[in-house]
């Protein structure tokens, strides 16, 4: 993991991709997701009213989430997992670009993400 934290900041978009698993992203994302502190600074800053880390090297990559369905997945459980990615989105100083499921093809994801 250390290999791959070195380059994170280099690059303009972080793409997760992960099937959802009993209502919620994999456990690996969250795993992957907590490792990747160290590309924090222990201290705290006031970010839109709410105290989050201060970026360790200035910068950091916009998010995207791929995720594969369960089929039983209906529009709140893909909210909720939304809703937690957006927060991980905010606590690294990041914005997420797309979130969206393997059933659209990578035509579509491109034109509802880039303005043309």
């Amino acid at each position: 993991m250390h290999l791959i934290l070195k380059h994170i900041n280099h690059n303009d978009l972080l793409v997760f991709a992960a099937p959802f698993s009993m209502g919620f992203f994999h456990s690996f994302v969250k795993t992957v997701q907590e490792r990747m502190i160290p590309l924090l600074l222990p201290y705290s800053e006031l970010v839109m009213g709410e105290m989050h880390h201060t970026l360790r090297y200035g910068t950091s990559p916009e998010l995207a989430f791929i995720y594969k369905p369960e089929p039983d997945t209906d529009e709140e459980d893909v909210q909720i997992n939304r809703d937690v990615f957006d927060r991980f989105a905010l606590n690294f100083s990041s914005t997420v670009v797309f979130f969206h499921s393997i059933k659209k093809s990578a035509m579509e994801i491109i034109h509802e993400t880039v303005d043309f």
